[in-house]
């Protein structure tokens, strides 16, 4: 609602009809014109830029379920939520099964800040098992997951031709707090909390 204010986005989302959540920041740059339907901007702008990028990369064992927005600076948060159902329905576009929710991508996001405040990671569940070997996501996958993930550098806009504005921001907890807004996006190939597989007995 105003220049400097932090809201907080919580993607609800199921791999298997196992729920996972991702989480973002974003931080008011240009001040709304009409405060009443802030969350409901983000809600929506989330889902277009971020939510159906995503899908395009994701099994189709992966369905967005939910956007949760509220502001925590200044708080106390006061959540609106969009399901994404009907007409909003988010599911993957890739046919192949996924991997465990246990097993997300790890997006590195970068800030001008040098110092750990700066730094933050978005996890991203729903990853098709053909895009990984052992763990590592393939290098000729990396480029379109990379594209995926550069729905979060998108500036989200205020509905109804409204001047707000909102970037993606990494929030820190460190001290009094601060926010700042995400200057780079880095896909890992490493995914996260990857298990071994093990050979089936009597074979190598």
């Amino acid at each position: 609602m105003a220049v400097g204010d932090v809201y907080q986005v919580n993607f609800w989302q199921r791999v298997n009809g196992n729920p996972v959540m991702s989480r973002m920041h974003y931080l008011e740059t240009v001040a709304a014109t009409d405060p009443s339907i802030v969350s409901l901007s983000i809600a929506d702008g989330f889902h277009a830029l971020v939510a159906d990028v995503w899908a395009l990369a994701l099994s189709d064992q992966w369905v967005g379920d939910l956007v949760q927005v509220g502001r925590i600076v200044p708080g106390p948060i006061v959540p609106y939520s969009k399901a994404l159902v009907g007409g909003d329905a988010v599911v993957g576009a890739v046919a192949s099964e996924a991997l465990p929710s246990n097993s997300p991508l790890v997006v590195s996001k970068y800030t001008a800040l040098a110092a750990k405040a700066g730094r933050g990671r978005w996890y991203q569940s729903g990853i098709p098992e053909s895009a990984q070997e052992s763990g590592q996501i393939l290098s000729t996958e990396i480029a379109g997951l990379q594209t995926a993930a550069s729905g979060l550098l998108s500036v989200l806009t205020e509905a109804a031709g409204g001047a707000g504005r909102w970037k993606g921001a990494v929030r820190s907890e460190i001290g009094a707090g601060q926010t700042e807004e995400i200057t780079q996006l880095v896909v890992r190939a490493n995914l996260a909390n990857m298990r071994p597989r093990r050979s089936p007995p009597g074979t190598s």
